[in-house]
């Protein structure tokens, strides 16, 4: 037990080095972004920078976080509205500290949430003799994650527990098999990494974190922190809760990574069943026999291939009788 608290807290007075710029993308979220900015403040291992891109607010969000009145504190404004991940990218370019991490303007980080996270680079390092290029942590989603459905209600741990999925180490396949394991605000990670990575895809309207640490497990190891230290909130009206973009991020990433996936044909075999039911859901019913029959082709005896193309030739028919 002491010799546990006395490795924390060496590891704490290590940590206290750390040079970590975080980010913060920021559209009309006037109420709740001083909360979110704070979390940051408080990290019991402080960030250097905490750089706020206000992406064309039109409700005073800016004035609102500048009156935190921290000198850490910069507050950058696109003359347009251009999205997150350009946001996201806008704060990269500005920021000068070794390390980055990405906080959301409606959500709650917890105290130690950075300081956890070193001390779990650190802890993995010891263990393998490898060099962690970032970590992410635990979350707890308030509100479903789901695109079609919202219930304030209910309470979800992020990641959700996959089968043949590493939590850390390689993420590589872990991430083309189970998915977004990593949440952009749960992540901190060396920002040459990030940037030689390519940053965020502006072409994106959804997935964007999914889609950014594919690319960024490539350049090295992740360590991870279980801990939930993120309260994500949900609200309905998010840009990445949109049924359509999620499904043509989903088609972009997996031309993206189309080598990737066909050396994992069960991962990609699922994502073809969730784009066929994706593109049914949203009204394209020849999207989805389309994708439905890329799935039968991959999988011609799996149940779930003839599931999709008999819901989705269902579908076609009922349009066509209209």
């Amino acid at each position: 037990m002491h010799a546990e608290q006395a490795e924390s807290k060496n590891g704490r007075r290590r940590n206290m080095d750390a040079d970590v710029a975080v980010i913060i993308p920021m559209h009309d979220r006037a109420e709740l972004a001083p909360r979110a900015v704070r979390s940051v403040l408080r990290q019991t291992l402080p960030p250097t920078e905490v750089i706020v891109v206000d992406d064309a607010s039109t409700d005073g969000s800016a004035a609102a976080v500048e009156a935190l009145g921290d000198p850490r504190l910069r507050v950058l404004r696109h003359e347009r509205n251009r999205g997150c991940a350009a946001a996201r990218n806008t704060g990269l370019r500005a920021a000068h500290a070794r390390w980055v991490a990405f906080q959301d303007s409606d959500d709650e980080w917890l105290p130690e949430k950075l300081e956890r996270q070193f001390a779990a680079m650190a802890r993995f390092r010891a263990r393998t003799g490898q060099e962690p290029i970032g970590a992410y942590c635990g979350m707890i989603i308030l509100g479903l994650p789901e695109a079609d459905r919202h219930d304030p209600s209910k309470l979800e741990y992020w990641p959700r527990p996959r089968r043949r999925a590493a939590l850390e180490g390689d993420l590589t396949e872990s991430l083309l098999r189970a998915g977004s394991l990593i949440s952009t605000q749960t992540f901190v990670g060396r920002r040459d990494a990030v940037e030689k990575a390519g940053g965020f895809d502006e072409t994106l309207d959804a997935l964007l974190d999914w889609d950014l640490f594919i690319r960024f497990s490539h350049l090295g190891p992740i360590a991870f922190e279980p801990e939930p230290l993120v309260l994500q909130r949900f609200s309905p009206n998010s840009l990445t809760r949109v049924p359509r973009n999620r499904v043509a991020a989903l088609e972009r990433i997996l031309e993206k990574n189309a080598d990737a996936f066909a050396a994992l044909p069960d991962a990609l075999f699922e994502r073809l069943v969730i784009l066929a039911g994706g593109h049914r859901r949203t009204g394209d019913a020849a999207a989805a026999l389309r994708w439905a029959w890329r799935a039968m082709r991959q999988r011609p005896a799996h149940p779930r291939a003839w599931k999709a193309l008999g819901l989705a030739a269902a579908a076609r028919m009922r349009g066509a009788r209209r």
